[in-house]
């Protein structure tokens, strides 16, 4: 949210004023965060972004997935 919400990302989603927080993930590194975001972005699937809420295993098993990439 910090990101959207600062002046100096004049992207797209910059001009949006209606975010809410769906989920919130707490991630040990950039690189972790990135590796998630990343996989969440290439399912393009609002029913796993609900699952990934509904199902706290599967944050598990990719913050697992995910925290061997921000080792190098």
């Amino acid at each position: 949210m910090a990101f959207h919400e600062n002046p100096e990302s004049r992207k797209f989603t910059y001009r949006a004023n209606d975010w809410e927080v769906f989920l919130k993930i707490d991630c040990e590194s950039k690189e972790q965060a990135v590796g998630f975001e990343k996989h969440i972005k290439k399912m393009k699937s609002s029913i796993y972004i609900r699952n990934l809420k509904k199902y706290p295993e599967i944050q598990k098993r990719l913050l697992a997935k995910y925290i061997g990439e921000s080792e190098g």
